[in-house]
Formats: structure tokens, C-alpha cells, sequence
């Protein structure tokens, strides 16, 4: 536990840091790839203890070392591309996991030594298991056609999945709703007012009488569509008031009729009232009046609330909301208002999935130069081409065969898939070069093999738990990491046999 615990604290606090706080995801993320830091201890203790050469703590530590370094280099290579992505949520997840995986790394160097026992005792079960895979291990090497149906089987899976791939980038997407919940806000929000959410138009003026002004325009527009079937409703600032200069044309117009006191006479007597307790009304007609209302006298009003949802400060601007109701088509709406200056026809669900769908395109190349830099590590330690591909490919298979099998149980997927994916990559690629660490030594390939199981299981059965999860960000997260995880530590000792050069006479 001392690598989980040493690399947590380092997280937290380097996140607490720089952002100030930890978002729950970011501790979802950023914990599991902690949770390397286990599999470091879990590969030393192997070896520590299954091995018979007799080395003390400290000489069995600095045999792994490099292929521990190694694993950590490429696991922070993946996340370094996060931390210049344009999303907030994954540049805290990119910095909290650099940080837990180091201090983990660093904490197995020189914390676990002093715990290891000078005498270990390996169970006889985790010695029979080492000596059985070793052996298979050994025994595969001779039959490289046999090991080939592994991978060639990971290819078929992603050339038939691959087309079936399905990415979604609508935000509700990664949350649950309570269909009770869902229901509720429909027939309340259908009491309130008829409108489509997130669907409104916004017109944006240097001052209230300006943007009042502009207001005046897009509803006389808006009536219009009503008029023609393109819109059931819309609610505005407009109900409440109107700009200065229509304000002033519209006082005009009611004093300057001469027929006005006559016909409002006589409508006051068909409806049954008696005409001359209005008489004073008539002779008001006439004055001057109090001016045009303004947007600074109804906020001082108790119609302040009614105002309040309608206006928006932007900065030095103004910014007046109407919401819109029972659209057939959102194109035509803005194909009325576009060639009214500073009108924005906006609808907030099509935004944010063209918001995410750029995120996950940049996320996508971000892991790509992500895999080009873990290569080129990987090759700076072996320097020849099929030991690196051998360090390399397995995670990439694990993940493309994931998402082939996804796509073909038809599950769309979407930007927490993504973030599997790199969970994926980042302990794939550990459990490679383990395997490939050891090829030189046959004695110590059934104790990477053993460590590399435990690891496996200890992440399948926690991220299996989280795939079973209602939430749907959970769930695809969980779902992505523990087959991948799984895959991986299929395909790993499968690429070795398959890349390494033949042994000589």
C-alpha cells in the first residue's frame, strides 16, 4: 500500500495546488493509474520472493529497476499530451496521475526495501505457478504459428468492428437520468412555459436601450414565424417592456387617433360598465405623460423577478434572452434573423456536442503523439525495432480490440470511453515491457508473469465493479479499462514470442 498512499498524497497535493481543487472524476482517473504504483510492488515482491539467487532487497530492486522506470516514462508520456488539451477537466486529470505515478514509482525505490523480509518464504502455490507459466512460456516460443492466432484474432475482431465504430458527443450521454426525475421537469417546465431547452435567441446591445431596441425587431420577427407554423411560442423581454423609441411611437399613436374616446366609450358600455366613471381617463389622453419606461426603473420594481431571467450582462454589454417553444426547425428561425446584426441563434444541446466532439477529436491526437513518444522511449532503451514493437503494440491491440468489440455489442461510444483508453495504454504498456525485461532471463519470466496476473485481476475486478455501475461514465470507464486491461496481459507474452529474434545454436 505504501506506493498507492505516498502516490495519492503527492496527487492531491500537487492538484490542490495548481487548480485549487479535485474534481470526482479526476479522482476516478487519477487514482486507478495510482493504482500502477501497486503493480510495481506487486512485480518486486514476485520476483523478490520467487526468485533463488539469493539477493537481498536492495540487489533484487535494481535488477527490475529499469523496466519499472521504464513502465512510469511511458505511462507519463500518454498523459503528458492531456496537459495541453483544450478541455480543464482533462489537463487536472493529465496532472493529478503525473504526480501520483512518479511519487508511487519513487516511493517502490526507496520505501519498500527496509519492509521486504532478509529471509522471504514464496507460497507454494505462487512457486508452482511461476515454474507452470514459465514453462508454457518457454514451450511457446517453439510454436510461433500457435501464438499467432492471438493477435491474428484481435485484428479480425477490429477489422469487423471497426466500421460499427459509433462516437457520441452529447453530454447527457455520460449522466443517469431518474426517468421519474425526467418526467417531473417535463410537466412542471410544461406548466411554467412551453419551451424547448437550451433553445433560445439572444440579441446583445452596448446598453439596455440598444439591446431593447434590437429586441423589439427579432419579436416582430419571431411573430411572424409564429404566424407561418415555424414556432409555437416564445417568451420575452418584450411581454414586459419595450425600447424608448417604441414606447414613444406607440403613446403617440394612442393619443393622435380622434376616434380613440368614442370607440373605447362605446366598448365600455357593451361590456356593461358605466362610460362616464372613465371620463378622466379621457381627458389624460392629451398630456404628455411620464416618459418611457426604462429597464433600471422595472428592476427597482417588483416585476424584477419576471425581468431577471431575461437579461444577461456580458462584460461592458447587454445581452437580452427569448426563449423559443415548439420549434419545427431551428435553421429557418436563424434564416430570418441572419441579417440582423448581433443575433445569435443558439441552440445549447448542438453546441456542447460540437464542444465535446472537438474535445474528443483533440483528445484523439493527443493520445496518437502520445503512442509516437512512448515508442520512441521504449526504442531509446532497446534500440531494435521488434523489441520495441513488442514494448509497444500490445496495449494498442488491447485497445483497438476493446472499443471492435464495443462497437459490435453496438455500444456508442463516447469521451469516458476515451479516457479507458488511456488507462489502457498507460498499463498496457507496463505489462509489455515487464515481459519484454525478462526475455533474457528464462528463470524470471514465470515470476513476471505471475506478477502480471495479479495485476490484471486486482484491475478487472475494480474497474469490473465500476462497469457495473448506473452511471453511464462510470460504467463505459469501467468497462474500457478492465478489458483492455485483460487483453493486454493476453496479448503482452504473445508479441514477445512473435517479435524477438530467434536464439542462436
Amino acid at each position: 500500500m505504501i506506493p498507492l498512499i505516498a502516490g495519492t498524497i503527492c496527487a492531491m497535493a500537487t492538484g490542490l495546488a495548481l487548480f485549487g481543487s479535485i474534481h470526482g472524476l479526476t479522482l476516478v482517473f487519477g487514482s486507478s493509474l495510482i493504482g500502477v504504483g501497486i503493480d510495481y510492488a506487486e512485480h518486486y515482491f514476485v520476483h523478490y520472493t520467487v526468485s533463488r539467487d539469493g539477493a537481498d532487497p536492495e540487489t533484487s530492486l535494481l535488477r527490475i529497476w529499469p523496466g519499472l522506470v521504464l513502465g512510469a516514462m511511458t505511462t507519463v508520456a500518454g498523459l503528458v499530451g492531456l496537459a495541453w488539451a483544450s478541455f480543464p477537466g482533462l489537463r487536472e486529470m493529465a496532472v493529478f496521475s503525473t504526480a501520483g505515478v512518479v511519487a508511487a514509482l519513487l516511493s517502490t525505490r526507496w520505501l519498500l526495501p527496509p519492509f521486504m523480509p532478509r529471509k522471504p518464504k514464496p507460497v507454494r502455490l505462487q512457486q508452482k505457478l511461476a515454474l507452470v507459466l514459465g514453462r508454457a512460456m518457454v514451450a511457446m516460443m517453439g510454436s510461433r504459428r500457435t501464438v499467432l492466432l492471438l493477435p491474428l484474432a484481435g485484428l479480425i475482431l477490429c477489422a469487423v468492428g471497426a466500421p460499427r465504430v459509433h462516437w457520441v458527443d452529447d453530454v447527457s450521454a455520460l449522466i443517469a437520468v431518474n426517468p421519474a426525475l425526467a418526467a417531473e421537469d417535463v410537466r412542471v417546465q410544461g406548466r411554467v412555459q412551453k419551451a424547448d431547452p437550451g433553445r433560445f435567441v439572444a440579441v446583445v446591445g452596448k446598453n439596455d436601450e440598444e439591446a431593447l431596441a434590437k429586441n423589439d425587431e427579432v419579436v416582430r420577427r419571431l411573430r411572424s414565424a409564429v404566424s407561418a407554423g415555424e414556432l409555437e411560442t416564445y417568451h420575452s423581454a418584450h411581454d414586459l417592456i419595450w425600447s424608448a423609441d417604441l414606447q414613444r411611437r406607440s403613446h403617440e399613436g394612442f393619443t393622435r387617433d380622434p376616434t380613440l374616446p368614442a370607440r373605447f366609450e362605446a366598448a365600455l358600455k357593451a361590456e356593461g360598465f358605466v362610460a362616464s366613471a372613465f371620463r378622466p381617463l379621457d381627458e389624460s389622453y392629451a398630456a404628455p405623460g411620464p416618459g418611457p419606461l426604462t429597464l433600471e426603473e422595472l428592476r427597482q420594481s417588483p416585476l424584477v423577478d419576471l425581468e431577471r431571467p431575461f437579461r444577461v450582462t456580458l462584460g461592458h454589454e447587454v445581452a437580452l434572452v427569448t426563449t423559443l417553444g415548439g420549434v419545427r426547425d431551428l435553421g429557418t428561425i436563424a434564416a430570418r434573423l441572419r441579417d440582423f446584426p448581433d443575433v445569435f441563434v443558439l441552440d445549447q444541446r448542438a453546441f456542447l456536442q460540437d464542444a465535446y466532439g472537438r474535445i474528443r477529436a483533440r483528445t484523439l491526437e493527443m493520445i496518437a503523439v502520445g503512442l509516437v513518444v512512448v515508442f520512441l522511449i521504449v526504442h531509446l532503451r532497446y534500440r531494435r525495432v521488434r523489441l520495441s514493437l513488442a514494448a509497444s503494440l500490445p496495449a494498442v491491440l488491447a485497445v483497438a480490440t476493446t472499443l471492435a468489440l464495443l462497437a459490435i455489442r453496438g455500444t456508442p461510444l463516447n469521451l469516458m470511453h476515451l479516457v479507458g483508453v488511456l488507462m489502457v495504454l498507460s498499463m498496457g504498456a507496463d505489462y509489455a515491457i515487464f515481459v519484454v525485461e525478462s526475455r533474457d532471463h528464462p528463470e524470471e519470466l514465470g515470476a513476471t508473469l505471475v506478477s502480471l496476473i495479479v495485476a490484471m485481476l486486482s484491475t478487472v475486478l475494480s474497474f469490473g465493479l465500476l462497469g457495473m455501475s448506473a452511471n453511464p461514465a462510470l460504467a463505459a470507464l469501467g468497462i474500457t479499462a478492465g478489458l483492455g486491461t485483460l487483453l493486454s496481459v493476453v496479448f503482452a507474452p504473445a508479441a514477445l514470442i512473435l517479435l524477438r529474434e530467434r536464439p542462436g545454436p
